[in-house]
C-alpha cells in the first residue's frame, strides 16, 4: 500500500516546489524537491529513491524536513568549512616571518615548523584558531612548506666525528676532482 504526503497537498505547493526546482543552483536541493514532488504526484519512496540513487530512508528523511520546514527544509544546510579568519594581508606577514623565521627565534618551540607550532604562532600573533588542521597544511603550502618525515639519526653519533667524516669526504672530492683534470688534460 503507497503512502502518500497528506492528501492536503495543494496544486499551489506543487507549483512553489516546481519553480524552486527550476531556480536553485544547489543540485542537493534540488533532487531533494523532486523526490518530494514525485511523491506528492504518488510515486512511492521505492521507486524515487531507486530513480535517484539513494535509500528509500533517505527520500522520507527528505519527505519529514518538507513536512516540519516547508522548501527551507529541503535546502541545503552546510555553510562551509573554515571560513578565511586572516586577511590576505595577514597571510603574506605569515609567510613573511614564518620563512625568515624558526619557531625557536619567535619564542615559541623548536628548529622546526610543525602544525602545533604554526597554531600556536598564528593564535598569539592573530587570536585565531582554526578548528581543521587541513588549515593549517594549507597555510603550510601557501608559505611554500613541504611535509618531510625527518632524519632519523644516531643518538649516539658524535657531532665532532660527523664534521671529520664531511671534512674527509670534501678533501677527496677535491683531489678526485684534480685528478680527474689532470687526467682529462693529458688527452687532448
Amino acid at each position: 500500500m503507497k503512502k502518500h504526503l497528506p492528501s492536503t497537498v495543494t496544486e499551489a505547493e506543487k507549483q512553489k516546489l516546481r519553480e524552486f526546482i527550476k531556480s536553485t543552483k544547489d543540485i542537493h536541493a534540488r533532487d531533494r524537491a523532486r523526490a518530494v514532488l514525485k511523491r506528492m504526484e504518488g510515486a512511492s519512496r521505492q521507486e524515487i529513491a531507486a530513480f535517484l540513487e539513494v535509500n528509500k530512508d533517505t527520500v522520507s528523511n527528505w519527505i519529514t524536513w518538507y513536512r516540519q520546514r516547508g522548501i527551507e527544509g529541503l535546502k541545503s544546510q552546510w555553510k562551509g568549512g573554515n571560513k578565511y579568519k586572516v586577511s590576505p594581508l595577514q597571510k603574506q606577514e605569515i609567510k613573511r616571518v614564518v620563512k625568515k623565521n624558526t619557531p625557536r627565534q619567535l619564542g615559541i618551540g623548536k628548529d622546526f615548523w610543525d602544525v602545533p607550532l604554526l597554531k600556536r604562532y598564528v593564535h598569539k600573533t592573530y587570536n585565531v584558531r582554526y578548528r581543521s588542521d587541513r588549515s593549517y597544511h594549507r597555510l603550510f603550502a601557501f608559505i611554500g612548506f613541504t611535509y618531510h618525515k625527518p632524519v632519523k639519526q644516531d643518538k649516539k653519533r658524535k657531532e665532532e666525528k660527523v664534521a671529520e667524516f664531511e671534512e674527509n669526504l670534501r678533501k677527496k672530492g677535491e683531489f678526485v676532482r684534480k685528478l680527474m683534470w689532470s687526467f682529462s688534460s693529458k688527452t687532448r
